[in-house]
């Protein structure tokens, strides 16, 4: 997960569990809808990119970045690691292996080592305000333009066509661009 359950409720100042389950299930929707806008998992893990060498061009860019380790490449099943040259830029993902322009139609399978071992403070407070949001407008009016609560005036940013997931991919997508893998 991108957050936790812990740190949305102390964000919002809840310390009993009467709200667990509807956080949690919009923690979850959130933390889905990141991962799934910007293409990529964001924890630390082993992960597999299978392509057919006729699909891509050199270089290869592999997702969940930052890269720690390029553990094997197959060709067809076959392990060819240690007989290519390779050159992998563990910041951006970019994998250059030599001689790929000379597999056709070939299952090319890259294992490598990679993401985050702790979330960057701007994607978890991303997910912290998404998961806010739509916690304060969990059973509203989501016609409702602006609205008091106490002293706090809050004005959602819905898109033209009302649609709260738009505007939290539009959110996304204007404020958190780095995150997402542009292949």
């Amino acid at each position: 997960m991108l957050s936790s359950l812990s740190e949305i409720k102390e964000i919002l100042g809840i310390s009993d569990d009467s709200q667990d389950s509807l956080l949690t299930q919009l923690l979850t929707e959130v933390d889905n809808l990141v991962k799934q806008t910007c293409g990529r998992s964001f924890e630390k893990s082993t992960y597999e990119k299978i392509i057919r060498s006729n699909d891509f061009d050199n270089p290869v860019y592999l997702n969940e970045i930052p890269i720690d380790k390029l553990n094997s490449i197959e060709v067809d099943g076959k392990d060819i690691t240690d007989s290519i040259d390779t050159y992998l830029n563990k910041k951006t993902g970019e994998l250059r292996i030599n001689w790929l322009a000379m597999l056709h139609n070939q299952k090319l399978v890259i294992n490598y080592d990679g993401g985050y071992t702790s979330i960057p403070a701007g994607l978890k407070s991303l997910v912290n305000d998404l998961v806010i949001y739509k916690y304060y407008k969990s059973g509203k009016d989501s016609t409702v333009e602006t609205e008091k609560i106490d002293s706090l005036s809050i004005k959602y940013n819905i898109t033209k066509s009302g649609n709260l997931e738009d505007s939290i991919i539009n959110k996304i997508n204007k404020l958190y661009g780095v995150f997402y893998i542009w292949v």
